[in-house]
């Protein structure tokens, strides 16, 4: 099992943090992102629990798909989500943002746990290009809100 995990701090409110990510539709900005969408709305809010999103992206230029179900939705705290199909074969067992408002702004914590079955020998591989896409993601939301 491989274990991503980024931590990163945003000088703006954690209420703007949680929206922008929140907002699955609206990854496009994302450059390695080039479609985002809710599949499935959440049973008590739109992007919360059992909403079902499609991420079509770039890592390393390899196109891969992640269809994730939504499992915690706490706004603005906590965000989980597993992926339950990928069109590259993972055993994923959890994804986990954490929000905490922290002096001028807010943190994040980002662990996403998987395995790769096909062979077990690629996972460190596997997981350093996933953590550099992710951190990217972080940058550019980072971006994003501070501008």
């Amino acid at each position: 099992m491989e274990t991503i995990d980024l931590s990163m701090h945003f000088r703006v409110p954690i209420e703007k943090v949680w929206k922008l990510i929140a907002d699955y539709e609206g990854y496009t900005f994302l450059e390695e992102i080039s479609s985002s969408k809710l599949l499935q709305e959440g049973r008590d809010e739109k992007n919360g629990v059992g909403a079902v999103r499609e991420l079509h992206f770039q890592v390393q230029g390899q196109g891969i798909t992640f269809v994730e179900k939504i499992i915690t939705f706490d706004p603005p705290n906590c965000l989980e989500y597993l992926i339950e199909e990928c069109t590259i074969p993972v055993k994923h067992e959890i994804g986990r943002m954490d929000f905490t408002s922290n002096g001028d702004g807010t943190d994040i914590h980002w662990i996403s746990r998987f395995e790769y079955p096909p062979d077990r020998s690629q996972e460190p591989a596997m997981c350093q290009a996933m953590s550099e896409t992710f951190m990217s993601f972080l940058e550019q939301i980072k971006a994003r809100l501070e501008a």
